[in-house]
């Protein structure tokens, strides 16, 4: 909740909000991002492409090009 709190205020201050975030990370009280391992991203990037060659084609049909 502090987290969001932090990320959402409109008064940015980088000295009390580096002091709160190393007060939460000491309590052990943020919890930690799953980062998938290597296969799995790299899994993942080739559906990416795949799904993205996909739309060029249809692209050309309805006259929008994907990005």
């Amino acid at each position: 909740m502090k987290l969001k709190l932090i990320a959402e205020s409109r008064i940015k201050n980088d000295n009390i909000d580096s002091e709160i975030l190393a007060r939460l990370l000491k309590n052990n009280w943020v919890l930690e991002s799953y980062v998938p391992d290597k296969k799995i991203r790299e899994i993942r990037r080739i559906v990416r492409t795949r799904i993205n060659l996909k739309r060029v084609p249809t692209g050309f049909k309805t006259g929008f090009i994907w990005n």
